[in-house]
């Protein structure tokens, strides 16, 4: 018996013959086509310990619940430690199925020889293995920054909604850097950072729509070979509140304007500390009549006045339905000094 291999080296049809030799020879014809399988593959080779990666995956059999983990090169393949993702880059499966993705993933703090591994459909059936990716440790600082992307949703005109992500020097030395966003969005409280090694620090982005429709940004990060987030949002049209400044002095008397409210006769505006809980207005709140006492009638918009207080700090009024804290508005911050 005699084998013969067919080893494909590009896609496309390969003919070829298995010539015989001895009592008057042969010939048998061979045929087959190559084909382009399952790969995936890292956006680099050697890379810094907490570094951001990409696995780009091609050509997979498309089944929603297809995955790829990221291991250290010999594990078992339940050894990924929780560093896996369908192909849509979360843990919660599509309700589709991809054929290719690129996945962000964040390399581990400890250094090693680690690889991507493509699965099919929830199993532990393997159709590709990236190339070794070479994970050690720099004598310089290095950053590292998570997640890679921040979607705010769909937040009302006027209004401002806050997400976080941490910064880290995976490297050695003190990174020092700082962080920065334009457009709709904005750095809270200072984007600044100086950390040893190992050290950590969350950054606040705000996202505060001018006007309706989709808005798109960038966190930049500087320090440590730098970073960069993406970052997503959506104004949209629903209840607004204006306060007629954003800064003021301890006891100044200011206005905020309600604007396209729900209308509930309970609907209420409350004053709070930024970061306070939602039933922390300190009796700093009133109805859209003003008052402590509900009107017959619900209203859409109001020119609401409190007294700020007399503690330092920033502040924000917000609005809130039906005597819950169901929160439909938050304004801008008010800094009081």
């Amino acid at each position: 018996m005699i084998t013969v291999r067919f080893a494909p080296s590009s896609s496309g049809a390969a003919n070829g013959t298995l010539a015989l030799t001895g009592g008057g020879g042969g010939a048998v014809t061979l045929s087959g086509t190559g084909v382009v399988g399952p790969s995936v593959t890292p956006s680099t080779t050697a890379a810094n310990v907490g570094q951001g990666i990409t696995a780009t995956v091609a050509n997979g059999p498309g089944n929603a619940t297809d995955w790829v983990g990221l291991f250290l090169v010999g594990a078992a393949d339940s050894a990924h430690e929780g560093r896996w993702a369908y192909l849509n880059g979360t843990k919660t499966a599509p309700t589709a199925g991809l054929a290719s993705a690129a996945l962000p993933f964040t390399l581990p703090a400890t250094a090693g020889n680690y690889e991507f591994r493509f699965f099919r459909a929830n199993g532990f059936e393997r159709l590709a293995t990236s190339s070794t990716i070479v994970v050690s440790v720099s004598p310089d600082p290095v950053l590292s920054v998570t997640p890679g992307s921040l979607s705010f949703g769909s937040v009302s005109v006027g209004s401002v909604k806050d997400l976080t992500v941490t910064v880290k020097n995976v490297g050695n030395g003190t990174l020092s850097g700082t962080a920065s966003a334009g457009g709709a969005y904005s750095v809270v409280g200072g984007g600044s950072y100086s950390l040893a090694s190992n050290q950590q620090q969350v950054i606040t982005v705000r996202f505060a729509p001018p006007s309706s429709g989709a808005a798109n940004g960038t966190l930049t990060l500087t320090g440590g070979g730098g970073g960069a987030v993406t970052l997503s949002g959506t104004g949209v049209a629903g209840p607004r509140l204006t306060p007629s400044t954003t800064s003021a002095g301890p006891g100044q008397v200011i206005t905020v304007q309600v604007t396209d409210g729900p209308g509930n006769p309970l609907d209420w505006v409350g004053l709070y500390l930024v970061g306070a809980a939602d039933n922390a207005h300190e009796g700093r709140w009133a109805y859209l009549n003003g008052t402590k006492t509900a009107p017959a009638t619900g209203s859409t918009s109001a020119v609401l006045t409190f007294t700020l207080p007399a503690g330092l700090g920033d502040y924000e009024f917000r609005l809130y339905r039906d005597n819950g804290f169901e929160r439909l508005a938050t304004s801008p911050p008010i800094a009081v000094r």
